[in-house]
């Protein structure tokens, strides 16, 4: 039999599966319910580097609806949570959506602050996916400020997975 731990966790594998099923329908109160129901267990089990992709998650639905300040509620949480349990991935991938977010609120210099350490943090891990999308970020960014030149170079294998 199933501990009540192993329990939960099996059912927030459901909650996840449904919430990105309702994502991809464009049913996003939905998939917010869904994922703050598997917040909520994550919580309760003590589930840190979960609870940190959960909250990551129900940025990335406000982000995408375009509701900002609400995005970076659970973005700087999720952060925190990268940082604490040690995932260089997931902060990097949180930094670059705070860039953005910022990017969209118009704050040019905190976009540019998270873009830069999420460039570092991309060139640290090697990934050169990421890499290539955050020094996209920083490139509009600059360009909108009128200062292209100043758009960190990237190097010759992010040229040949951009290309």
């Amino acid at each position: 039999m199933l501990d009540c731990s192993t329990q939960s966790l099996i059912y927030t594998l459901r909650l996840y599966w449904e919430a990105f099923d309702l994502w991809d329908e464009d049913r996003y109160q939905e998939a917010i319910d869904k994922f703050q129901q598997a917040l909520a267990i994550y919580r309760e089990v003590g589930s840190r580097e979960e609870e940190g992709k959960t909250l990551h998650y129900l940025g990335d639905i406000y982000n995408n609806l375009a509701e900002y300040t609400q995005a970076l509620e659970f973005y700087q949480p999720a952060l925190s949570i990268a940082r604490e349990v040690g995932n260089r991935d997931e902060e990097g991938k949180i930094l670059n959506h705070l860039g953005g977010v910022y990017d969209n609120l118009g704050e040019s210099a905190r976009a540019l602050y998270y873009y830069q350490q999420a460039l570092s943090i991309a060139r640290e891990t090697s990934d050169r996916s990421g890499e290539g999308t955050t020094l996209n970020g920083l490139g509009v960014v600059y360009d909108r400020l009128g200062e292209w030149e100043s758009t960190p170079k990237p190097n010759d294998t992010t040229l040949i997975l951009w290309s």
